[in-house]
């Protein structure tokens, strides 16, 4: 999986990347929490294809390390946990 986001100031998150898949596009929100760590609830959006529902918390474990984790969801048929780990 390849993958891109952009947080901005105002809360907002954006984004696009591709799996196995397909192409597919990010949209969502985050918002601060205690300790450094973000709330973010995010979907990722396939072209012409279903979408995917996360929710989870965005934090830094080591510096110049993000790591993104919590839940998936499809349509509340399909769910599991997931983890993002960006360099």
């Amino acid at each position: 999986m390849e993958t891109s986001f952009v947080f901005t100031p105002s809360g907002r998150v954006h984004g696009k990347g591709n799996d196995s898949i397909g192409f597919y596009t990010w949209c969502g929100e985050f918002s601060s929490q205690k300790e450094g760590r973000k709330r973010v609830n995010l979907i990722k959006q396939y072209f012409e294809e279903h979408a995917v529902y996360y929710n989870g918390e965005i934090f830094e474990p080591d510096q110049g390390e993000l790591v993104m984790e919590g839940t998936w969801n499809i349509n509340d048929s399909y769910s599991g946990a997931f983890r993002l780990q960006m360099v």
